[in-house]
């Protein structure tokens, strides 16, 4: 059984879909920069022109993943592709994480505790504030 405080990690997106953008499958940051996408595709001008549903996503997919299957799975694709080639963002690398960011992984604060009402003591989930 896991300690106390441990998250399991949701998958958001697919691989496929991930490999296009260069983002963590799970939390959504660019893979490079350490940056939500949204902000790394504002600074690179990229324009998300993804299909949504359907038949056309369906096909996208399909031909991403061939084309990823003649890679080997460490350079980004689609439009990342070509702006990977013109090199480092000036702006990307003053935003860019330099080291990681634990905080954000830590569990909520127990809301039974804070009213002092928590009787669970060190079975508790959720983390305490001492």
């Amino acid at each position: 059984m896991p300690g106390r405080g441990a998250r399991y990690k949701k998958t958001e997106i697919c691989q496929t879909c991930a490999k296009l953008k260069n983002v963590c499958q799970t939390c959504l940051l660019d893979l490079e920069y350490g940056l939500p996408v949204q902000v790394r595709d504002q600074a690179l001008a990229i324009k998300d022109d993804l299909p949504k549903m359907g038949a056309n996503r369906d096909f996208f997919i399909q031909n991403a993943d061939r084309a990823f299957a003649l890679t080997d799975g460490t350079t980004p694709g689609g439009q990342l592709a070509a702006v990977a080639g013109a090199g480092i963002n000036p702006t990307l690398k003053k935003l860019a994480r330099t080291q990681p960011y634990y905080d954000r992984n830590m569990p909520h604060i127990c809301s039974f505790f804070v009213k002092g009402e928590c009787t669970r003591g060190e079975e508790c989930p959720y983390r305490w504030v001492v």
